[in-house]
């Protein structure tokens, strides 16, 4: 089809004298929604607690309550509306012999906990008020740490989700941190015939896994919540880390995943600060593997990319299709120019001899390819990316096709004025297209559902079309059994996710539509 688009485009850029400069999408300034923090207990040595805001409809709906018939508990014992909860503490006798702590709402004279006594005996439990049962199991040598009535209280309190897990991070780190470390430390991911490529993936895998017991002691709760909502299930994730102070009252959001085509996973992010991500590649992951020049430089551009990532505003488009991971991105910089130049030079640097050896202790032979100004659309400059990487030992067939989808890659890249847009494995006809919708200010995709489900605000906005990502990891795994059996039909709502900040707390909310739930039962 005939468009015009192009020779308007041309026609500006000969009779302005300049090249077409987009203005920024409008951006809304967003307060960021108050983060719902569960109930804290007060007893500080307490690990954490289990609650439950019906046990019985939970149980009936898993079809658990004819598996508890058969042990001659009768669910319709526990008192509708009226929370039940599990408590741990750790008295120091090791991790198999933590004493539990559970208040269940039916009284001892009810069927059910008659039931319980029989099954565990009537010294574990005794009744307490409001007509709650309290079942304590404590091993031999373990005091009782808990105050029944704090208990009471805490389970009384009301709940944000059906199904609430909450657990004092730094209570269970400061019994079982060091443990952790010194484990990690003797783990053994490499043997003295370990070959040299077995031995980098080991300092790769255990540097990771430093980081995630360092990020691990750092917080200082964790929670997750389950709820049942009349079309989808939820899950919500909180963490509150120590030290992470997020300046997010007011955050400002613009609409740019209107220029993104529909792909299987569809992304929009404002305000991400990347920096601590950034940090665990280059000096958990691959900093260990550098040669100390190579990684001073590859810090110090990863850095200077990050600087102004809290400012940015960005979306993607991430598709398998054809049997390739493929990319659309545009990016919102404060200082795109700036972007672009750093960008490019880490570019430069993965074509350096010293990081060509990185890749060689991996068991990989890698070739790349950087071109700038390898064509021009619209006038603009488009730089070009080639990797290649090929295992320099022998892989099984499964292996053979994640190297065909992840192996090796093209990037072009173009500062489209204020934005950098990037497409992996595209066709240039896919940049084109996304650097005209920017420079005409004109966007035909859609809306994300999570963002108009979730509350605004949030940092991150995430919808899963599960019906295109499994036909496309169809064509990835063809002999796989699961994705040859696993048909979905149209029409299914994605699957939403959203990511929300606040001073030191982070939250993520998941919900998974029940027409995708149903097709797996």
């Amino acid at each position: 089809m005939f468009s015009a688009r192009p020779i308007a485009l041309a026609l500006t850029t000969i009779f302005c004298g300049c090249l077409p400069m987009p203005r920024p999408v409008p951006l809304t300034a967003v307060k960021s929604p108050q983060i719902a923090v569960p109930p804290a207990p007060a007893d500080g040595s307490m690990f954490g607690y289990l609650k439950f805001r019906d046990l019985s409809k939970l149980a009936t709906g898993l079809g658990a309550d004819k598996l508890a018939a058969v042990r001659g508990l009768k669910l319709d014992d526990l008192r509708l509306g009226q929370a039940t909860a599990a408590f741990l503490w750790d008295p120091g006798l090791g991790f198999q012999r933590i004493p539990l702590v559970a208040l269940i709402p039916a009284p001892l004279t009810s069927s059910l906990m008659s039931a319980v006594s029989a099954l565990i005996g009537k010294d574990h439990l005794k009744e307490i008020g409001s007509g709650y049962s309290l079942l304590t199991l404590t091993p031999d040598g373990a005091q009782e740490a808990h105050d029944p009535q704090a208990l009471l209280s805490l389970t009384e309190r009301p709940m944000d989700a059906d199904v609430q897990m909450y657990i004092q991070m730094r209570a269970v780190m400061d019994r079982y941190g060091t443990m952790m470390e010194t484990m990690l430390a003797a783990m053994p991911l490499e043997g003295k015939s370990s070959t040299d490529s077995q031995k980098a993936m080991a300092t790769m895998v255990r540097g990771l896994m430093r980081s995630a017991v360092e990020w691990v002691k750092g917080l200082d709760l964790f929670s997750i919540g389950f709820s049942e909502l009349p079309t989808e299930k939820e899950m919500t994730f909180l963490t509150k880390e120590r030290g992470v102070q997020a300046s997010t009252a007011v955050r400002q959001t613009g609409n740019l995943i209107k220029f993104l085509p529909a792909a299987d996973i569809r992304v929009q992010t404002d305000n991400w600060n990347t920096s601590a991500l950034f940090n665990l590649m280059t000096q958990k992951i691959y900093g260990p593997l550098m040669p100390a020049p190579l990684f001073k430089r590859f810090d110090a551009l990863f850095g200077e990319f990050a600087k102004d990532s809290g400012a940015s505003h960005a979306a993607a488009s991430l598709s398998f299709t054809g049997g390739k991971f493929q990319m659309l991105n545009v990016t919102l910089w404060p200082n795109a120019a700036k972007q672009m130049e750093t960008t490019r030079q880490l570019n430069d640097l993965m074509s350096d001899p010293a990081f060509t050896e990185v890749f060689r202790q991996l068991g990989m032979a890698m070739t790349y390819k950087a071109q700038r100004n390898a064509r021009k659309h619209a006038g603009i400059s488009v730089d070009r990316y080639e990797f290649h990487s090929q295992p320099t030992n022998g892989t099984n067939a499964q292996q053979m096709e994640l190297e065909r989808t992840f192996g090796s890659y093209s990037v072009e890249l173009m500062r489209v004025g204020p934005y950098l847009v990037t497409a992996m494995n595209q066709t240039p006809t896919a940049l084109d297209a996304l650097a005209d919708a920017l420079i005409s200010g004109q966007g035909n995709g859609a809306s994300l559902k999570s963002s108009a489900s979730f509350p605004g605000g949030g940092f991150f906005y995430c919808d899963i079309d599960m019906k295109r990502l499994v036909d496309d990891l169809r064509s990835i795994f063809p002999n796989e059994l699961k994705f040859k059996q696993l048909t979905l039909p149209d029409g299914i709502p994605p699957i939403t996710v959203s990511g929300y900040e606040s001073g030191d707390l982070h939250s993520y909310r998941l919900r998974v539509p029940h027409e995708l739930e149903n097709t797996f039962k």
